[in-house]
């Protein structure tokens, strides 16, 4: 095709170009127009629902969540019955819901299966509350993720939604217990009928401003749309349709010759627009393509994890700067040069060599597409860098590349470094500790013991312990008859639950000798398995010693014992009772004695024989004993049918007291003695003396004292006391 260049040609060219290109501007501005007034008017009336109902209902409902006692609404879910508590909240919040003008107030506990209302301010035709009833989950109730985020008690947006009152806004706000888990919802609804129904009205008028300034346009460009728009455009479509514009352009060029009512200058100007849009979209594709490429490139070079590409000739063709500033390179030209020479030891650590062993690695990525391997690395001066290494394969171009991910494991193993350390330290102080423990597992087995341990079983092996635990170092039987088997599955079961336990336990040393202990059985938690230590206290030296206690006593109750009676002699009461005087000498504390005698006992005897004045005496201080109970009195026989209590820090009335105690407690025993002048049983005389102490006074004083109220109290009828101050 011929184009004609004379300047008229070019001139009607030119004029036709700037109709178009003003019909053109004129639509679009009307149109433009008419979009920014619609979308000025939405976000204006959007804007006014969000100021004036967004805040007051999320606000409204907080404060109604906030507001409610979470025991009444706990109470009322569990039994469903109304109490004061709860019709004074329910009231309370009809109230509110009046005052501040809301549509809906609801509280309800969700569950997976419906919602039950314990709270809800809609009534019925016969205004009765829609109370204590779940509601069945439906398809048109709410979407399903709505229901979940019920269920787990998110705060919810606020959201519109219809109902038989029409479009309802409505807050949700959750409430929970101390414990922070969920007991129920409050939600508040506000009407938005009448903001909806007013924007709608606004819409409608927008709309038919926009249609009549459209038409408008198109009725007054008419004649130029068709030839300078339409015509044109539907042509290049049709040309351009197979996106080939060799074969489209050569089409779309014979349509216009076909068309006589279009001149040179329509085809020119279709040419032209045709040409500029093909390359148009060949530049935004380039730019798309181009901003793509820079948006990876950012998202390698940002990620801190270390990351190189490998090709399919095992070559590394990138790098991120994570991998730059991990291996102490000045750029990637540096990193991508050296890494594959430097940055690995000769061999790895099980002896094969690192290129054959890392090619291995790449290869097995590209066939399986991904494997995860641990990888010594080193740093350029040779310093070691343990590493996990990821490699993943993905797509490149017309083929595949491998993505190689490292993470740097030296804080890791710097972790693990000081954790064996902190075991072996542990393992040290156990073995050196000086009390004897075994760990078991949970089945009772031997599995580890310290040092201590075997010197107290004096066992030569440790291995040689563990395995013969059960057998060779415990008995078949413990001290109180009971099967060592049995009785270990019942302490087992007590520490599995309580956590430790105190027993006395009898074990065999490894030459057979009886070795009795102190266990202590403590429950311990290790790798989500649970361990039981004993930790064992040699007691051969403290039953030794016990035994020697009580070989002491022995001789000491010789010494000191009557060995008719059982209570202290006179040789005791004689060496406590001036003790008790020397210290009480240096605190002026008082110190009360009581001198008693057995009333006719030369009678008893005669009348009894000595066999049953034996038995009297020993019934009378077995009585006196068990009325004197503090921890520093004591009673004694003074000698024959005479006997002597000492009261330190007693004052006049206390002694008073023991006194009566003591005659009555004696008439009590009932002791039959025919021949008394006094009663037809035993009975006692006693004759007490107080007195504050002092250094001028000594243990005679108090005695003699004593004596003479006593014989006063025998003259005065016996059976009785006689107290005299010193």
């Amino acid at each position: 095709m011929e184009f004609n260049n004379t300047a008229g040609k070019k001139s009607a060219l030119w004029k036709d170009s700037l109709k178009f290109r003003l019909t053109a501007i004129i639509a679009f501005v009307s149109i433009l127009t008419g979009i920014i007034m619609f979308l000025f008017l939405y976000f204006l009336y959007q804007n006014r629902i969000d100021f004036e109902y967004r805040d007051k209902v999320i606000s409204i409902s907080r404060i109604a969540a906030a507001l409610l006692d979470i025991e009444v609404i706990e109470r009322y879910a569990s039994t469903l019955e109304e109490d004061e508590e709860y019709a004074r909240i329910l009231n309370f919040i009809r109230i509110k819901q009046k005052e501040i003008g809301v549509t809906y107030i609801c509280i309800s506990v969700v569950y997976e299966h419906g919602e039950l209302f314990i709270f809800d301010s809609d009534e019925d035709e016969e205004g009765r509350m829609n109370l204590g009833s779940i509601v069945l989950w439906t398809d048109t109730d709410y979407d399903a993720d709505l229901i979940l985020r019920f269920l787990r008690g998110d705060q919810i947006e606020p959201y519109t939604e219809r109902t038989r009152w029409g479009y309802l806004l409505t807050a949700v706000e959750p409430i929970f217990r101390a414990d922070g888990s969920l007991v129920a919802h409050a939600s508040v609804s506000i009407s938005m009928d009448n903001i909806l129904n007013e924007r709608m009205q606004v819409f409608i008028l927008l709309g038919i401003i926009v249609i009549i300034v459209f038409s408008l346009s198109i009725i007054i460009n008419l004649n130029a749309i068709q030839k300078h728009v339409i015509s044109p455009l539907h042509h290049l479509i049709k040309g351009l349709s197979a996106y080939r514009p060799e074969v489209g352009m050569h089409k779309f060029m014979d349509q216009l010759k076909s068309r006589p009512r279009l001149n040179t200058g329509d085809e020119y100007e279709a040419l032209e627009n045709a040409v500029i849009n093909l390359e148009t979209r060949i530049e935004n594709k380039m730019d798309e393509l181009q901003k793509a490429e820079e948006l990876s490139k950012l998202m390698l070079d940002t990620t801190p994890i270390c990351c190189q590409l490998w090709d399919s000739n095992f070559a590394v063709i990138d790098c991120n700067e994570a991998a730059v500033k991990l291996y102490g390179f000045n750029n990637k030209q540096e990193f991508l040069e050296r890494f594959f020479r430097e940055c690995s030891p000769e061999y790895q650590g099980d002896g094969q060599h690192s290129d054959e062993k890392a090619i291995m690695f790449v290869k097995k990525a590209f066939e399986e597409g991904s494997c995860v391997f641990d990888w010594m690395h080193q740093m350029p001066d040779g310093t070691p860098l343990p590493a996990e290494i990821t490699l993943v394969r993905t797509s490149y171009k017309d083929g595949y590349v491998v993505a190689g991910y490292t993470r740097d494991l030296r804080h890791i193993k710097k972790m693990e470094e000081a954790l064996t350390e902190a075991e072996k330290m542990t393992k040290a102080i156990m073995e050196a500790s000086p009390v004897s423990y075994v760990l078991f597992d949970k089945d009772l087995n031997a599995i580890d013991c310290n040092k201590t341990t075997l010197d107290v079983f004096a066992c030569p092996s440790k291995q040689f312990f563990l395995d013969h635990y059960w057998k060779r170092f415990s008995p078949a039987y413990q001290p109180d008859g009971r099967k060592t088997f049995e009785k270990t599955q019942v302490f087992k079961d007590r520490v599995l639950k309580e956590g430790k336990v105190i027993v006395e336990w009898d074990h065999r040393s490894f030459k057979g000798e009886h070795l009795p202990t102190e266990t202590i059985l403590t429950r311990m938690t290790y790798n989500n398995e649970i361990y039981i230590i004993a930790y064992k206290y040699d007691l051969r030296r403290i039953k030794k010693m016990e035994e020697n206690i009580r070989r002491l006593e022995s001789e000491v109750e010789k010494v000191y014992i009557d060995p008719l009676t059982g209570i202290y002699n006179r040789r005791y009461f004689d060496e406590n009772l001036d003790r008790a005087v020397k210290t009480l000498s240096r605190s002026g504390g008082m110190m009360s004695l009581m001198m008693i005698d057995i009333d006719h006992f030369k009678k008893y005897n005669d009348t009894y024989g000595h066999s049953e004045g034996d038995n009297c005496l020993k019934i009378i201080a077995e009585t006196l004993s068990k009325t004197v109970t503090r921890a520093d009195d004591f009673a004694a026989r003074y000698g024959g049918e005479e006997f002597a209590v000492v009261l330190p820090n007693t004052d006049e009335k206390g002694a008073r007291v023991i006194a009566e105690k003591l005659l009555e407690n004696i008439r009590n025993c009932n002791i039959p003695h025919e021949n008394s002048d006094v009663a037809k049983c035993v009975t006692i005389s006693i004759g007490v003396t107080t007195s504050s102490v002092s250094h001028t006074q000594n243990p005679d004083h108090y005695i003699k004292r004593a004596d003479e109220m006593l014989y006063e109290s025998k003259q005065n009828g016996r059976d009785r006391y006689t107290f005299g101050s010193l």
